[in-house]
């Protein structure tokens, strides 16, 4: 009996251990479903805060964007405004001096074409660049009329039976050949003016020397001298 008595004490004892682990399990079940759902909420609050924090930044990202956009074009519309103006101002400023430089030069060429040698163009109606274009213009025109003149002024005194001085100013290019051709005029010319003088002193014993095959003019000293040796 003592045995059976104590067995069934175990299977008691054992029956309530076991029935003890399903409730504490059940309450565990019950506990984790309530906290299971109140976490499933937060959760979702939790997403929804996001989503929203979410579309607020974008917006806001937006808003920034549509705003430096709008920024952007504004500055590259006062930049372009500003551009054109100062293309314009540039373009009158240089459009200005070069109608004056063009009527300025056209001047000249048709007062040269005319023969007025002393023409000039007007460098102090200009500045900068314009003005030393001018005066460049000048000087050209100085490098072609200078050694005329001097031509013009040598033939004019010869024929007008002045010997000028043998010319001695510098001169380049063709310019050096027009002074060599007439300082060799001025040496045939002292050289005949020498014969003739030669000649009016009774000399008719002279050697006159043919400069070149077409040398007319020493040619007939040459048979003046020896007709005038025959008839004396």
């Amino acid at each position: 009996n003592l045995i059976r008595e104590g067995a069934a004490r175990d299977r008691q004892t054992e029956d309530d251990f076991i029935k003890k682990i399903e409730a504490d399990f059940a309450d565990i079940d019950d506990r984790i479903d309530i906290n299971g759902e109140q976490i499933a909420r937060d959760i979702v609050e939790m997403i929804a805060l996001i989503e929203d924090d979410q579309k607020a930044a974008a917006k806001d990202l937006s808003t920034r964007i549509s705003n430096s956009t709008k920024t952007v074009l504004t500055v590259f519309i006062l930049t372009l405004l500003i551009a054109i103006f100062l293309f314009i101002l540039i373009t009158r400023s240089i459009t200005g001096p070069i109608n004056q430089v063009i009527k300025e030069t056209n001047r000249i060429i048709r007062n040269i074409q005319d023969g007025e040698l002393e023409t000039r163009g007007n460098a102090e109606q200009f500045n900068g660049i314009w003005r030393d274009l001018v005066l460049g213009i000048n000087h050209l025109i100085e490098a072609f009329v200078s050694p005329i003149s001097m031509t013009a002024e040598y033939i004019d005194q010869i024929a007008k039976g002045s010997l000028p001085d043998k010319i001695t100013d510098d001169y380049r290019g063709d310019f050096n050949q027009v002074k060599r051709n007439l300082n060799m005029l001025i040496d045939a010319m002292a050289e005949i003016t020498r014969l003739a003088e030669e000649m009016a002193g009774g000399n008719l014993i002279l050697e006159v020397r043919e400069r070149s095959e077409q040398d007319i003019l020493m040619r007939s000293l040459n048979l003046m001298i020896g007709r005038l040796n025959d008839v004396v």
